[in-house]
């Protein structure tokens, strides 16, 4: 039943019969009654409800303190904002704390024992633990760590507070029992008490004593612990209580041993992680004007001076005078604001060497929340700085070795390309005219090998972009049919030379794509041409057909089946890499530069799609390749007209100027003009092309790029600024990518590559004319 009624409601039990003896006594003994009521009720208010106070405060600190460890154990799942509100909301639990503490005791009132304000005491050592607290709480959303070694000291603040709680409750209890003795005297000297009212005084006094007794000994057990606490002696037992406010108390007790225990983890391992931040970091404290006041031994290690040199100094000792005073300004303003600024700082050490340290500096706060000083925590990085810097230098290097192979690459190809269109044009022309069939398989053999020079440089080109990823894939629609028909017709010339058959086998449901028909096209050359070249009897099979990627999307299927010399293993290995054969002997037979198969593979990559291959020695070898590419939109493709044979233009009464510095060009272009019934006019540089614009204001003008006294881009741009609308055509060696889109934006309105063919050269002259 006890168990059931509060502390305060035990203790009012006996003032209660007291009120009752005294109704029943009134009229015998009104003035005895009425001083031992008061004197109860002093009882009541003096010292049973100050210690009632007292455990209720203790609980509440001791309860807000396990909150405060709570939040510090669980920082890591919280954000900066979090950790903010939750330490608010533990900040005002401390302040009503601090305002039921000045209303039980008061803030001005004085009870002296053992001739000390206890009182003031109590409230010295509150405001203390108070402040220690705050800058725990403070700190948890800047440095968990010393936010921990702040709540060490809190704690210890906390030892002081409850001895002198254990103190002033020892006093109110022997204060208790000395006024409930006085109650006892004062009764029994009251003679003219009649029995009945002696049978009730005796049963008052004895409710009063079994409840103060009871109460006092849990308390006094509560004390006991509490002070065996304070002194560190964490092994106490905590009993089991069927009364529920004293096992209330024993459980804040128990909590507040759980949490002694915690701290003293958190303190050796904080010096733990202190002792491990010193051995790798690098660490200096200053106070508020920037004045050195700590150091740990890597500082002094990495600097060259020593701590004597450092403390009393300021960092410019170090300063490398790298940085420019912006830096440090902004620095300034980040750390003055109570910001943590981080960057990387080049120091010079005492011996002039220079050390790079990445470097964060923190604002270290008072329990105001002023800034009163700073600690730097710096990591050597200048290796790091070091092998970066390598990295630079021979990403330059790598990137100026590139921009001259691709400088050398189109010089090369300019300079091939300039007489290769002489020879090629000339072949041309003489196909035109009436030759032996002896005579014209001669023609066709040099025809074929120009064409092969051209492949072979355009695949060296083509693998320069492929290397600096400035290849770029198209997407237009085409038809593959007429794309392959295109192809083969140059293949089935070569395999009937060979004497063995070249199959086409189209599985294809429809012939609308998007993608590039350039690049496939040139897949296709590749495999093809190289099933043919490897195949010395049999045949060469292409097969077509549609699929899905591993993703669903519509793809188109190439399988270039041959009956060839096919390849082992460690071929099959070397097929896709550069310069490689499968051996040298068949670079001695057969030819080639080993990059066609290197350029398929890395353009079927571009493309997002897959290629395979399968091969037997003597029996030959299959290649697939799986190319994602989208149906067309509009289904027009299969109705478009074939094209026509070539037919020549009639371009009577029209003006086209030539712009073109060889000789040898000059003739072929001439002659493959000519016939058109053009009038023409040739100059040699790109100031004649201006001058004769100006004068003569022809329909067109085709223009060589690199050409003495002036260029065709100058010349471009000086027709152009006076005629916008002359449709100008470069007609140039230059043939990479770059530099076909430099003549675009020059403002060109086309660009034939050298050699020509004049089929493409009148197409694009009948565009603009």
């Amino acid at each position: 039943m006890l168990g059931s009624l509060s502390i305060q409601t035990r203790f009012l039990i006996a003032p209660i019969i007291g009120v009752l003896l005294t109704l029943i006594l009134y009229v015998t003994s009104n003035q005895v009654i009425q001083d031992n009521a008061l004197l109860f009720h002093d009882i009541s208010k003096s010292n049973v409800v100050q210690i009632s106070e007292i455990s209720e405060i203790t609980l509440l600190i001791t309860e807000s303190n396990s909150e405060i460890v709570t939040l510090l154990l669980e920082s890591d799942k919280l954000d900066e904002e979090g950790i903010y509100v939750e330490g608010k909301i533990r900040l005002n639990h401390i302040y009503q704390i601090e305002e039921k503490l000045n209303k039980s005791i008061g803030v001005e009132n004085v009870l002296t024992i053992n001739g000390e304000n206890i009182y003031k005491q109590v409230n010295v050592a509150f405001s203390a633990y108070k402040s220690q607290i705050i800058s725990s709480i403070e700190m948890s959303s800047v440095d968990i760590k010393q936010a921990s070694y702040e709540l060490v000291l809190a704690n210890e603040k906390l030892k002081v507070l409850n001895d002198i709680f254990l103190k002033l409750t020892k006093y109110y209890s022997t204060e208790l029992s000395q006024q409930a003795a006085s109650v006892e005297d004062n009764l029994y000297k009251k003679t003219y008490i009649t029995e009945l009212t002696s049978v009730l005084l005796i049963l008052m006094l004895w409710s009063a004593y079994y409840f103060s007794k009871n109460t006092s000994a849990n308390i006094h057990q509560v004390h006991k612990a509490l002070l065996s606490l304070s002194q560190g002696h964490a092994k106490i037992t905590i009993p089991r209580n069927k009364d529920t406010y004293i096992q209330d108390i024993w459980n804040a007790v128990s909590e507040f041993k759980e949490s002694i225990r915690k701290q003293e983890i958190y303190k050796n391992e904080l010096l733990m992680q202190q002792f491990a931040f010193d051995q790798h970091a690098i660490i200096a404290r200053t106070d508020i004007k920037g004045t050195i006041t700590s150091v740990n031994a890597k500082f002094c290690d990495i600097s060259g001076y020593s701590s004597d040199e450092l403390i009393g100094n300021n960092h410019r000792i170090i300063n490398s005078g790298y940085h420019p005073k912006k830096f440090w300004c902004d620095m300034y303003k980040t750390i003055s604001k109570g910001s943590v600024w981080h960057s990387e700082i080049l120091n010079k050490s005492k011996d002039g060497t220079t050390y790079w340290v990445d470097t964060s500096i923190i604002p270290i706060t008072s329990v105001t929340n002023e800034i009163v000083g700073y600690i730097s925590i710096r990591t050597d990085i200048t290796e790091k700085k070091s092998q970066h810097q390598k990295l630079i230098n021979a990403n330059i290097i790598a990137e100026e070795a590139t921009a001259a192979k691709s400088s050398f690459l189109a010089n090369m190809s300019h300079e091939i390309r300039t007489p290769m269109n002489g020879v090629y044009g000339t072949l041309k022309l003489l196909k035109n005219e009436p030759i032996s069939p002896k005579g014209r398989n001669f023609i066709e053999l040099a025809e074929y090998s120009c064409k092969s020079l051209l492949t072979i440089i355009n695949d060296i080109l083509d693998f320069s972009k492929i290397e600096a990823g400035k290849l770029q894939i198209e997407s237009i629609d085409f038809s593959v049919i007429k794309m392959v028909n295109s192809v083969s017709t140059d293949m089935l010339t070569t395999a009937q030379s060979k004497k063995i058959d070249f199959d086409i086998i189209n599985n294809l449901s429809h012939d609308n794509w998007t993608g590039d028909p350039v690049r496939v096209g040139q897949i296709l050359i590749n495999l093809l041409s190289n099933a043919i070249k490897f195949t010395q009897h049999g045949k060469v099979t292409l097969l077509l057909s549609q699929c899905e990627t591993d993703d669903r999307e519509e793809a188109v299927r190439i399988e270039v089946i041959d009956t060839g010399i096919g390849m082992n293993e460690e071929g099959l290995n070397k097929l896709f890499t550069q310069f490689a054969q499968a051996d040298d002997s068949t670079v001695r037979n057969f030819g080639g530069t080993g990059l066609g198969m290197s350029i398929v593979e890395s353009l079927v990559h571009l493309m997002k799609g897959e290629i395979n291959a399968n091969s037997q020695i003597g029996e030959g070898t299959s290649i697939r390749v799986i190319l994602p590419l989208p149906k067309a939109e509009v289904d027009s493709l299969n109705n478009k007209n074939e094209e026509l044979p070539f037919e020549m233009p009639n371009l009577s009464g029209k003006y086209i100027l030539i712009a073109e510095d060889n000789r040898v060009n000059q003739i072929i272009i001439e002659a493959n003009l000519k016939p058109s019934n053009a009038k023409l006019k040739i100059v040699s540089n790109g100031e004649e092309a201006v001058r004769e614009a100006f004068n003569e204001r022809p329909d067109i003008i085709l223009m060589d790029i690199q050409m003495p006294v002036m260029d065709g881009i100058c010349a471009c741009k000086e027709i152009l600024a006076q005629m916008e609308s002359m449709p100008i055509i470069a007609l140039t060696a230059n043939v990479m990518s770059e530099d076909i889109t430099k003549y675009r934006e020059t403002g060109f309105v086309e660009s034939i590559g050298k050699p020509f063919e004049v089929e493409d050269l009148f197409a694009k002259i009948k565009r603009h004319i």
